[in-house]
């Protein structure tokens, strides 16, 4: 695995981008069967701004299934100024998913900087992707409101507004003929009733 890390960490840093983007694939792929080291991750969180926007986005991609990485400020900051739409998608699953892993610590260990990025982030998918008419990035704001809701530390009101924008955004599904998007929403809203969840009541 040392092999490995050092052999992915020079073409990780290649000028040449198509280098780069075979390196992402490999790296995507390992991570596919096991926990990638620690000593890629300031290499990858380094690519989410890389001139390039395929290995912008392939890089969102990979990051979205990572745990226990600090990728939160970077993926927000580049969120913010990214260009293309759909690198900006992916930077905002791998943001949530990021996001809903710095939140699995005990309360008390949880910064103020993560739950001012949570809430940016929540209000990033009731503002930018909820109500979207793209599916997907209606899909993706729903999973992303689910993962961050599940876990405490939200105000009561917070919560309510929450909630209430998924429900919302089923009851705009309802009569609709495919259901597919319905059907996220109301996974999402199912999970958040779900023992483990912590606005369940609600």
């Amino acid at each position: 695995d040392k092999a490995k890390v050092d052999f992915l960490i020079v073409y990780l840093k290649d000028p040449e981008a198509v280098v780069r983007l075979w390196a992402l694939d490999k790296t995507y792929k390992w991570r596919l069967v096991a926990q990638l080291p620690e000593e890629l991750g300031p290499v990858l969180i380094g690519l989410i701004s890389d001139n390039n926007g395929d290995v912008r986005l392939n890089t969102a991609e990979l990051l979205a299934l990572m745990q226990r990485l600090n990728s939160v400020q970077p993926l927000l900051d580049q969120h913010q100024v990214e260009p293309d739409d759909q690198v900006k998608t992916k930077l905002f699953v791998a943001l949530g998913a990021a996001c809903a892993s710095a939140l699995t610590g005990p309360p008390a260990e949880i910064s103020v900087k993560i739950k001012k990025i949570r809430s940016t982030t929540l209000n990033l998918a009731a503002e930018q992707y909820l109500f979207s008419a793209n599916d997907e990035k209606a899909r993706n704001a729903a999973e992303v409101i689910r993962k961050l809701l599940i876990r405490d530390g939200l105000n009561p009101g917070d919560v309510d507004k929450f909630l209430n924008l998924l429900s919302t955004r089923y009851q705009q599904e309802k009569d609709k003929p495919n259901g597919a998007l319905r059907g996220v929403l109301l996974n999402a809203m199912a999970s958040l009733c779900a023992p483990e969840s912590t606005c369940k009541n609600k």
